[in-house]
């Protein structure tokens, strides 16, 4: 028989893109269950799953949780990290099962819970050397002050641990990159920093911006979801439980400062706002903007990801923060209508400089990865389903606080390839490697829009493989189909790597086969195996 499988948080940020993962892998190998609070959140679920079995109910809902524990081989619970009610009945739904069989839980939690140090003192925007690791300093991890973050959950979960209850906990950072579940796909740190910015027209900072902070892909957190899901299923695996079944997932550290410097910064560029300042705001003002802002960008919470790197054999390879923020500031700018605003001034004869930052200038890696598309493609800011047009959830939790409803950006429904609402044409007029183009990140067209064969006539440039092109025409006035001047079939819909990761190309835009602005997520040429186009040398 195979394995019952329930999962909370299914239309969820986190939950919704470790649902997506493991339906991915394991769709034919496990039975999943999944909660969902009304039928429209269903009928996410079921459009994106059919196979899921659909359990109607919130995390109030004690008796449906204990029962539908007891049932499950498996928890993954990705609902809620403050949530005692649902924690309590989970585990005690678990703890019917027999020592021989015993139940599993999979619990998030969130690495705010090591900023309890910084709150004792009230003490923000500075930084901080004390780094915790969920290996040799596990203990520590389990035992921090009862005020701390999630700290009261925690102990429910760790407590529950015996012959019948088998539990896990893994406590995310920052995170980042848009998800692939079926309900929200919007983080929160990042895209609430950015929308901090673009509605006030600057930069923001906690104190001296000195704080850190670990963070990872969503992509890559999912993975150690799933297997941990693996090792449950296995009896528990080489995956630790109980006490010392603690993990971290980061892969890699920011400091705050630096990341408003840089949201500034790609909002200037695109255009949303007038300069790239950045100001240090009283922390009254900050919690007026974000609700728990002040802990979010002005709190320490330092870790290192040890098990999951050891016991899983886990390899994040998302993409950096770094390199995620462009994407991120020009979702938040589409959500709130900006973009509309944005193409107006185009209109009005005004142009925008929307060159990316070279790698050297923020620090990051020079190795560029690439996710492949789910089926249902997503971007940030909107969604489309291959069967049928789709949307962003409106509510999201992450580290257990939520924030307000935001409005969504509906794709195009079925019908001839179009750009999306708000999206100026190409100028033809501009050339030269850093004029910049107007459509800039802003021209997200459909990846319906191109044709599956279009990555084979290009010899220069070659696309990602995990980048598929569904059999449709090109939109009329694309450029996909054209001979470029140098006598090969132009990409415009893709960034141009020598511009991207070298900083130059020896070729003005008009010439490249490729455009020379940003033109989003999984959208840049791969480098190409010839020199040419787009060397020195």
């Amino acid at each position: 028989m195979a394995p019952n499988i329930f999962v909370t948080g299914a239309t969820g940020y986190i939950g919704g893109d470790a649902l997506y993962e493991l339906m991915r892998q394991h769709s034919n190998d496990y039975q999943v269950a999944a909660l969902v609070r009304n039928s429209e959140k269903g009928a996410q679920v079921a459009s994106q799953y059919p196979s899921i079995r659909l359990v109607y109910g919130d995390l109030d809902s004690a008796e449906t949780l204990h029962e539908e524990a007891k049932k499950a081989d498996v928890v993954l619970h990705c609902a809620s990290a403050d949530h005692v009610v649902a924690a309590e009945a989970l585990t005690s739904g678990l703890a019917a099962h027999a020592p021989e069989s015993p139940g599993y839980i999979i619990h998030t939690s969130g690495t705010g819970i090591l900023m309890f140090a910084d709150m004792e003192r009230q003490l923000f925007g500075e930084s901080s050397s004390k780094i915790y690791d969920d290996w040799e300093g596990v203990g520590e991890v389990t035992s921090i002050p009862d005020f701390a973050p999630h700290r009261n959950v925690d102990k429910i979960i760790l407590a529950a641990s015996g012959a019948n209850v088998k539990p896990a906990i893994v406590c995310p950072p920052t995170i980042y990159g848009p998800g692939r579940g079926p309900g929200n796909q919007r983080s929160h740190q990042v895209p609430e920093l950015s929308r901090c910015t673009l509605q006030k027209g600057h930069g923001i900072q906690v104190g001296a911006g000195k704080t850190f902070w670990t963070n990872v892909h969503v992509n890559d957190l999912s993975h150690v979801f799933v297997a941990l899901v693996e090792a449950a299923v296995a009896g528990g695996g080489k995956a630790s439980w109980g006490n010392e079944g603690y993990y971290f997932t980061e892969n890699g550290e920011h400091v705050w400062g630096d990341i408003a410097r840089l949201v500034a910064g790609a909002a200037h560029k695109q255009g949303f706002i007038a300069s790239s300042e950045v100001k240090v705001l009283p922390n009254e003002e900050i919690e007026g903007l974000c609700k728990a802002g002040t802990l979010l960008w002005g709190a320490n919470s330092r870790c290192r990801a040890v098990r999951a790197r050891k016991l899983l054999g886990w390899s994040p390879k998302g993409i950096s923060l770094e390199r995620d923020i462009t994407d991120t500031v020009a979702a938040e700018a589409n959500l709130r209508g900006l973009v509309q605003h944005y193409a107006a001034k185009v209109a009005g004869g005004e142009h925008f400089e929307h060159s990316r930052p070279s790698p050297s200038s923020i620090n990051m890696p020079q190795d560029i990865h690439h996710f492949s598309p789910p089926q249902t493609q997503h971007y940030q800011g909107y969604s489309r389903s291959h069967q049928s047009p789709g949307s962003l959830s409106s509510t999201a939790s992450g580290y257990g606080y939520s924030y307000p409803e935001t409005a969504t950006q509906r794709t195009p429904s079925a019908g001839p390839p179009q750009a999306y609402p708000g999206v100026p044409p190409a100028s033809p007029t501009l050339s030269g490697c850093r004029r910049g183009n107007p459509r800039g990140a802003l021209s997200r067209i459909p990846m319906e829009s191109y044709t599956a064969n279009a990555h084979r006539q290009v010899s220069d440039h070659n696309v990602s493989p995990g980048f598929r092109f569904p059999q449709t025409s090109p939109p009329q006035g694309e450029s996909v189909a054209g001979a470029s001047p140098l006598g090969r079939r132009k990409m415009k819909h893709l960034t141009c790597w020598y511009w991207h990761d070298k900083g130059d190309c020896v070729y003005p835009e008009d010439r490249c086969l490729y455009t020379h602005s940003y033109v989003g997520t999984q959208r840049i040429a791969d480098a190409p195996v010839q020199k040419q186009p787009g060397s020195k040398s």
